[in-house]
């Protein structure tokens, strides 16, 4: 076994007691962050990337801290996703990465900012340590989060996909995934629809023991389309869209409910 390879199985065995805290907070153990360090910068040659992936999916939750850093670098966008997507893949345990990307923010390049954001929105209701909702705004093709102007210039379908991704993170930011069902019922009301397709995402989580839900959810699906606020197409589509689909996680396969959302997802355009 190379020496590498032998401080990855020592790193897998000591992870188990090594929490989100301790990893975030720099507690890692030097000679591991030093070959997380390693492998992340392989993701930057081709030739390397596979076999880092690998190694980088080997050693969990101890990466999320080092992949952080790699949405401030000007990088091709395919080593963006790979950070994004191993990140992702640890679910809570990804929790580490939030530190870090919230203090890049500013340093992100525009390119970056809307793989960031959504990554970011996935991690923070995990994290204990306290984020505060995001601005984002446009002048000149310059785009700023809370009034730090980000590296590089953008055209306006990139700052829409930034400002959506800075609505979602603000949504996964209020709502608590361990809501109760009492207040996980109360955002399905909420007038922003990210928040509701937040709350919708976590009660079909919740499979089964999401049934009180029912009713509120239904009546997303039935429902009359909320004011939109802007032209272009319908955002309570989605909602709609997520709420059968919460229903087919949620409700028996004989209930009727289910078998109206099943027939509502049927019948979406592009079936």
């Amino acid at each position: 076994m190379s020496p590498p390879q032998a401080i990855e199985e020592i790193a897998k065995k000591r992870l188990a007691g090594v929490g989100p805290t301790a990893l975030a907070s720099g507690q890692m153990p030097e000679r591991l962050r030093k070959r997380v360090e390693e492998l992340v910068a392989d993701l930057e040659q081709p030739a390397k990337r596979a076999v880092a992936i690998e190694n980088l999916r080997a050693l969990g939750a101890a990466t999320p801290p080092v992949l952080a850093n790699v949405f401030a670098r000007e990088v091709d966008a395919a080593v963006v996703a790979v950070a994004s997507e191993l990140i992702l893949e640890l679910g809570p345990k990804g929790a580490p990465a939030a530190p870090g990307l919230v203090a890049s923010m500013p340093r992100w390049p525009v390119a970056n900012a809307a793989v960031a954001l959504r990554t970011l929105a996935a991690v923070a209701p995990w994290w204990d340590g306290a984020i505060a909702p995001v601005s984002c705004s446009c002048d000149g093709g310059e785009v700023a989060l809370d009034d730090h102007v980000l590296p590089g210039m953008c055209d306006m379908v990139t700052f829409g996909e930034i400002l959506n991704a800075s609505e979602e993170l603000n949504a996964a930011i209020r709502v608590d995934p361990e809501a109760s069902s009492a207040e996980l019922q109360a955002f399905f009301a909420d007038p922003d629809y990210h928040v509701v397709l937040r709350a919708l995402a976590l009660a079909r989580e919740r499979g089964s023991a999401a049934k009180d839900m029912l009713p509120l959810i239904a009546g997303l699906v039935r429902g009359p389309a909320r004011r939109r606020l802007v032209p272009g197409p319908d955002p309570w589509q989605a909602v709609r869209s997520a709420a059968a689909r919460a229903i087919v996680a949620i409700a028996d396969p004989a209930d009727p409910v289910r078998q109206e959302a099943e027939t509502f997802l049927a019948n979406l355009p592009g079936k």
